[in-house]
């Protein structure tokens, strides 16, 4: 599925989120990204690897490699509810540098 980068953003907002509070998921999400991005709907363009790390708090991307770095940011102590209409929330989750082009 093509997202835009907002809708981007959003999914993958979700899915950090997700990893927070499920252990299993966030090991899965590392070890292996690109399939749980796909059974999350989230489906990279071709040649393009993906690797997320926990503790990053960037996204980048490596045109000569075609690598992508997704963050996985610590959980914040204080997420209360977690508002992933709110841009802040959003920035706080990923892709700081896609949102503010979004």
């Amino acid at each position: 599925m093509q997202f835009t980068d907002k809708e981007f953003i959003k999914k993958y907002a979700e899915i950090v989120v997700r990893a927070w509070d499920d252990e299993d998921y966030k090991k899965k999400l590392i070890s292996n990204p690109e399939k749980v991005l796909k059974k999350e709907g989230i489906i990279m363009p071709c040649g393009i690897s993906v690797k997320v790390i926990d503790g990053e708090t960037k996204q980048s991307y490596d045109l000569s490699t075609k690598n992508m770095i997704l963050p996985l940011p610590q959980k914040p102590q204080d997420n209360g509810d977690f508002d992933l209409d709110d841009e802040h929330n959003l920035l706080m989750c990923c892709c700081c540098c896609c949102l503010a082009n979004a």
